[in-house]
């Protein structure tokens, strides 16, 4: 082949790889969407719902006031068989995808929370899908059994060795580097999850911390 055609072939050999390489993407959703994702944050970057020079002050709630709601609300679960009967008699109740919020696959915590914390979830779940015109957040974490807590902090350094509020049922972890199924930092959604955490602080209805080790905010029922 001499050099000319080579030149001629060259753009159409480079066309049909692209057209096998965008099917193939549009075939399979998981990649679609995120190389879309990707596409969108480099073309259009997110904004801040609040300006940098004045942000939010998230306010400081000791760990020790979670526990105190959990006395208060909630009893402490030994382990998940005790949870499940306390889920049969109706002290807990399932929590399942809802408007604004969805739960992902649980590897150390149950799926279930005392009637005033999901109502509290609910709450804030119908906020952040009216404030982001229909967009959801991700639960990552729910009632955890004391002996599940030791198990998890074996594996994870970042858990607490004491007692934890989720073992009373009362507590839940919103991720905020997923949004709408998708991993990774969107500042405006960011942004507007914690508005509605800070508000509904100042109305004493939760507490809540942020939690960066875990890319999440631990929210309990106040």
């Amino acid at each position: 082949m001499n050099k000319k055609s080579f030149f001629i072939l060259l753009p159409t050999f480079a066309s049909l790889v692209g057209v096998i390489s965008s099917a193939y993407i549009v075939k399979n959703p998981k990649y679609y969407h995120r190389i879309k994702s990707k596409v969108i944050r480099f073309i259009k970057p997110a904004r801040t719902t609040t300006n940098d020079s004045n942000p939010l002050v998230l306010p400081k709630s000791s760990y020790s006031k979670h526990v105190k709601s959990g006395k208060k609300y909630g009893s402490l679960y030994e382990t998940n068989s005790e949870i499940r009967s306390q889920t049969n008699q109706g002290k807990l109740v399932k929590v399942k995808k809802n408007t604004g919020y969805k739960v992902q696959k649980l590897n150390h915590s149950l799926d279930v929370l005392v009637p005033e914390s999901l109502q509290v979830l609910q709450e804030i779940g119908k906020k952040f899908h009216t404030n982001t015109n229909g967009k959801y957040f991700t639960i990552t974490s729910l009632t955890r059994s004391v002996e599940s807590q030791k198990r998890l902090t074996k594996t994870n350094s970042n858990a607490t060795k004491n007692i934890s509020s989720h073992s009373y049922g009362v507590s839940f972890d919103i991720s905020y580097i997923r949004f709408n199924g998708v991993k990774g930092h969107n500042s405006n959604l960011k942004k507007s999850l914690e508005k509605i955490l800070v508000d509904l602080s100042k109305e004493k209805k939760i507490y809540f911390i942020h939690e960066k080790s875990q890319s999440c905010y631990h929210v309990t029922v106040r």
